[in-house]
């Protein structure tokens, strides 16, 4: 969604958006590491899940987690399914971790 230029709207949704920010860093604060991590890989395959779903590949699941545990199913399409589900994971788990921001900073002098 894009707002237009201008927008009434764009300094609400801005402070929203801070506010959600800001609300987020609270809790992950406030959360023991492991507890941050494991609800991390959980919203990670939920991601990937909807995420998958949009684009009208249907993964279960129980086949994301089986993919993660290199568990994968022997129906080529299902398992072409839960490499893909593996590999959008683990993209996302390497943004988490910094690695677009490493990566800026290795290719772009500022």
């Amino acid at each position: 969604m894009t707002i237009a230029e201008g927008s009434k709207h764009t300094g609400p949704l801005l402070d929203l958006a801070m506010e959600l920010t800001a609300a987020s860093a609270g809790l992950k604060r406030s959360l023991p590491a492991e507890i941050a991590k494991a609800l991390s890989d959980l919203v990670r395959s939920m991601n990937c899940y909807y995420s998958n779903l949009i684009e009208g590949h249907d993964t279960h699941p129980v086949d994301i987690e089986r993919a993660l545990k290199n568990d994968d199913s022997a129906d080529p399409q299902k398992r072409n399914l839960q490499l893909e589900a593996k590999a959008h994971i683990e993209v996302q788990r390497w943004i988490d971790h910094g690695g677009i921001t490493g990566a800026l900073r290795r290719r772009i002098p500022f």
